[in-house]
């Protein structure tokens, strides 16, 4: 592998990132050096718009997602 940018297996996308699991699962990614996981909350990606979600997840590669995210009201 060339010095700099370093490249991943695979890209995960972790939606719910602030809240209690999405939070668990960024500290646990440590762990895993092959994977590329990229943490998106509210602020970062609506997830109840389609077009925006297709956009990320092209624009960054995304080979899975895990979704995190909750309603609370």
């Amino acid at each position: 592998m060339s010095k700099g940018k370093k490249t991943f297996d695979v890209n995960i996308l972790v939606t719910g990132a602030s809240g209690q699991l999405g939070s668990e699962i960024k500290d646990l990614s440590k762990s895993y050096e092959n994977y590329n996981l990229l943490f998106a909350n509210s602020r970062d990606l609506d997830i109840t718009r389609k077009d925006a979600v297709e956009s990320f997840v092209e624009k960054n590669s995304i080979n899975a997602i895990i979704n995190c995210a909750a309603y609370t009201a």
